[in-house]
This record gives C-alpha cells, structure tokens and sequence, in this order.
C-alpha cells in the first residue's frame, strides 16, 4: 500500500513543518502515489502562509513482517 504525503512548513526552521498525509486516496503504485502527492503540494503552495512544501510517498507492507 502507498501513502501520499507532503511534507510543509511555515518557515525555515524544522520545528514550523508538519508531515500531511493524503489518507482518502489510497494508490496501487508508486507512480499514482506522486502523482497524488505533487498535485497536494502544489494546492498547499498557493496558500501564503506556506513557504516550502515537499511531496513523498511511503510504501507500507500490510500483512508482511518487517
């Protein structure tokens, strides 16, 4: 299972950014999944209060062992 994500922040400085994941949209491989996230980032870029957003996917194993 993929998970896209951005990763914001509001400032510089580590401590103003948060990880913001895309839950409701679940793709089947990797190319969707950035596809999913790029487009996120990009809607949160045109909010001002945002200065960096950075899209990301993770890949989770649901009912493998680690």
């Amino acid at each position: 299972m993929w998970v896209a994500m951005v990763i914001t922040c509001t400032t510089m400085f580590a401590d103003s950014c948060v990880i913001i994941t895309k839950g409701d949209i679940k793709p089947n491989t990797r190319e969707q999944c950035y596809h999913v996230a790029a487009d996120a980032a990009k809607t949160l870029e045109l909010v001002p209060s945002f200065q960096y957003a950075q899209p990301m996917c993770q890949r989770f194993n649901i009912g493998e062992q680690i």
